[in-house]
């Protein structure tokens, strides 16, 4: 089991994008890139960090599901691991405006 759930929000102009993603869902190959980004980023040892006091940064929040369980983390753009970079351009991709909340 490989399930996303992503937004993307802050900024300057305070837009909202995501996007919800099932491995089990989509096409072989962005299932296969999917699952080699989430096994390239160790979230076991990760934790949430967000950068205090500064204003006009994108965030980033992330609820992964796997068979090792849920890992629920955010990060501005000033803390984003290295290792979860290609993985939010991978999400990126993939999300829509969402509605503001």
């Amino acid at each position: 089991m490989l399930k996303i759930r992503y937004v993307q929000s802050g900024g300057f102009a305070g837009l909202i994008r995501g996007c919800s993603l099932d491995a089990a869902t989509l096409a072989p190959a962005a299932a296969a890139v999917m699952k080699r980004l989430i096994k390239a980023a160790p979230l076991h040892k990760l934790k949430t960090i967000r950068t205090q006091g500064a204003a006009d940064l994108l965030l980033h929040d992330f609820a992964i599901e796997t068979d090792a369980g849920t890992f629920h983390l955010s990060f501005d753009e000033l803390t984003l691991p290295k290792a979860l970079k290609p993985l939010v351009a991978f999400l990126a991709r993939r999300s829509k405006p969402l509605p503001l909340r």
